[in-house]
């Protein structure tokens, strides 16, 4: 309407993105877009991205926007101020959903406690939001980039990084106590509440009236375990003094029959070391016999085994005896049959030999046979060629026939 553009779309783009998931949203940008009206540029007529920049954005407006606020807050109340603020960031340095209620308790002026939320809640630096079914309300920072774009708010949060976990445990613990009607069980014990104890020595900021009971019930609770500690500490030496007591009045009783006790006891611990002696001594027999008579049984099964492979190797050498036996008596026998063989073929032999002998004197008898015929035939041959005719002579095989040559003997 006043003949105003947007220099660049995409700071449209980065107000929604934002702004899209923050309670109470169109306040915010109400406020945004205010504080970019401002650093307008009036020569060109344009909204510059420059200014969205240099403002810091959303979040940036916003935290100088709640620097301002804390100014006109005033510092007498700063300090109630500061502990709702931290009361609504985690240990994790992320928004907190904190019932309205709680928040109250944080001083005993509840009228002011509920002015300072208003106020913050119109600087629209705050959110309230009532529960359905009218469960309450619950009261959270307006935006996460408070937390982590505020300065001051950052300062805060480093200033009392040590407290913090211990606050929001604080705070858990004592809603839970005053939920179970102030139960004693849920009260801290040990290191926890000595923990409690320097917290609150220390920490100077506001807390709830049941945050309050509960540190000062813890402390109670220490106090009477401390003075039951210190009443049994005291028991305990003064029993240990009427020990003490006791134990000289004896030893004064009993001087004078220590000699005669120290004796007995070195009697009876000279007796008691010859039975442990005895003692040991009959155990190593035992032991011994223990061991004696496994040793035995061992050997007599090896004993045993050992019999039944000698009944065997004893099985198995008759059986060899016999078979020996056998081959001993069939060796005999084929010695007797070989021996005669034997004689039978030396008698042959002699035989044969005999033949060869009469066979070689028949053979020279012909020989000289065969050769008296040569000589009677050349005789015969050489008268007849000196004789005149042979009509007239005979021829030796003529006077003497073939047949009356003696032939040889057999």
């Amino acid at each position: 309407m006043a003949g105003y553009e947007l220099e660049r779309s995409a700071t449209v783009d980065d107000m929604l993105d934002n702004l899209k998931v923050t309670p109470g949203a169109l306040p915010l940008l109400q406020f945004a877009v205010s504080k970019l009206w401002e650093l307008r540029d009036p020569e060109r007529h344009l909204l510059t991205h420059r200014s969205y920049e240099e403002m810091g954005g959303v979040a940036g407006a916003l935290a100088s926007h709640a620097d301002r606020v804390l100014t006109e807050i005033g510092a007498q109340r700063m300090p109630l101020v500061r502990a709702i603020l931290l009361r609504l960031v985690t240990a994790e340095r992320t928004r907190a959903i904190v019932p309205l209620a709680e928040l109250r308790e944080l001083s005993r002026e509840v009228g002011e406690v509920q002015r300072s939320i208003d106020q913050l809640v119109d600087a629209r630096l705050l959110v309230v939001q009532t529960l359905e079914g009218a469960q309450g309300t619950t009261v959270e920072i307006v935006h996460e980039s408070l937390v982590h774009g505020w300065p001051t708010l950052r300062r805060w949060l480093d200033e009392n990084q040590d407290d913090v976990a211990l606050v929001d445990q604080l705070r858990t613990a004592a809603r839970q106590w005053a939920s179970k009607r102030r139960d004693p069980g849920l009260l801290w014990r040990g290191e926890t509440a000595a923990e409690a104890k320097r917290f609150r020595l220390r920490y100077q900021g506001p807390r709830s009236d049941v945050e309050r009971e509960l540190l000062e019930s813890v402390d109670r609770q220490e106090q009477a375990a401390q003075r039951r500690r210190r009443a049994l500490a005291i028991g305990g030496i003064t029993l240990l003094s009427l020990v003490v007591i006791a134990a000289v009045s004896l030893a004064v009783v009993f001087q004078s029959a220590s000699a005669r006790e120290q004796q007995q006891n070195a009697e009876i611990n000279k007796q008691k070391l010859y039975a442990e002696e005895q003692l040991q001594l009959a155990t190593e027999r035992e032991h011994a016999r223990l061991k004696a008579e496994a040793a035995k049984q061992i050997l007599d099964e090896k004993l045993g085994v050992a019999d039944q492979q000698l009944r065997e190797r004893a099985r198995e050498l008759a059986s060899a005896n016999i078979q020996l036996e056998v081959a001993l008596h069939q060796s005999q026998q084929n010695e007797a049959e070989a021996t005669q063989a034997k004689r039978r073929a030396e008698r042959t032999a002699a035989e044969a030999q005999h033949v060869a002998k009469v066979a070689e004197a028949a053979r020279d008898q012909a020989v000289r046979q065969r050769e008296e015929v040569e000589e009677l035939r050349a005789l015969e041959r050489a008268e007849n060629a000196r004789a005149p005719g042979p009509d007239k002579l005979r021829t030796p095989s003529q006077a003497a026939p073939s047949d009356s040559i003696p032939k040889p003997g057999p």
